[in-house]
Order: structure tokens, then C-alpha cells, then sequence
């Protein structure tokens, strides 16, 4: 008897809650803080001082350090979720991220635009984010967007 072209039982539990997904962000953003303040260092990009400068001359002079933070946390969650399934703070809690229709890896090219598209969840003050705990299917906007959504990667 052939096996199935899918598994019919998903080897991952149910959907990742609001809490866990919050808890790996913040790992992530403790990670990628750290790599930027480096990365940045060794370009010598200046730190801006908001307080002492009119905001927008200061988003102005911090426009380089912002591009840098973007393009790396784009380039980390396209390889990371592309190769592993998620980031670090997602692996280490035991969640994954996999496409909604089937369970399957989600591909490169759909990590880096779900990474993209996490700006729409962010902008209207993170109700995309919020989302998750707002709703059965615990998706973020970014989630519907890119068809994925994030799982405990083991069963409970």
C-alpha cells in the first residue's frame, strides 16, 4: 500500500497563543539588537541622539541604522525560517512556521515576503500582531497574507 503524497497526521501541534509568539519575538529582537549594534559599530554608523535633536533631522541622520536593522531582520528570518522553519526565538520555545494549506516548509521566497509583510501587522499600532490573541486561528495579518501560520512543534 503507497503512502499518501501529504501525511495525513501533522507532525507539529496546534497553533502557537499570542504569549509564546510575543516571548520569541522578543528573543529574536534581544538577538537582532545585539548583531545590528555590531554590524553597525563596524560600519561606523552614529548612534542619534533623539532627545537633543529635532525629530525629523534625527530620523533623518538614523535612516542608514534603520536600513541596516530592516534588511537584517528581513535576511535572517527568509534564511532561518527558509532552512529551519523559524527564527531563533521560535526554535528555541518549540514553535514553527509552515504554510496554512498543508503543514509543509514554507519556501524562501515566501519567508522574506512574510517578513516584509510583518510591517503591516505592525503599523496600525501592532494590531496585526495583537490579532493572534484575538481570533480561534491565532494568524497574525502577515499569516493571512502569506497563507503561513505558526505551530508548537510538538504535540501537547
Amino acid at each position: 500500500m503507497a503512502l499518501p503524497a501529504h501525511a495525513s497526521v501533522p507532525l507539529f501541534g496546534g497553533p502557537a497563543g499570542f504569549w509564546h509568539r510575543t516571548a520569541a519575538f522578543v528573543l529574536d529582537a534581544v538577538l537582532l539588537a545585539l548583531v545590528v549594534y555590531f554590524v553597525a559599530e563596524r560600519l561606523d554608523l552614529p548612534e542619534v541622539d533623539y532627545e537633543r535633536l529635532p525629530l525629523k533631522e534625527a530620523l533623518r541622520r538614523d535612516l542608514p541604522r534603520n536600513l541596516l536593522t530592516g534588511a537584517l531582520t528581513s535576511i535572517y528570518a527568509m534564511i532561518m525560517v527558509g532552512t529551519w522553519g523559524g527564527t531563533a526565538g521560535k526554535l528555541l520555545l518549540g514553535l514553527r512556521v509552515v504554510r496554512h494549506a498543508d503543514g509543509s516548509k514554507v519556501p524562501y521566497g515566501l519567508a522574506l515576503g512574510r517578513s516584509l509583510a510583518e510591517v503591516l501587522s505592525l503599523l496600525p499600532l501592532g494590531l496585526g500582531y495583537l490579532w493572534v490573541g484575538l481570533t480561534p486561528a491565532k494568524r497574525a495579518w502577515h499569516d493571512y497574507l502569506c497563507d503561513t501560520r505558526v505551530v508548537r512543534a510538538r504535540p501537547e
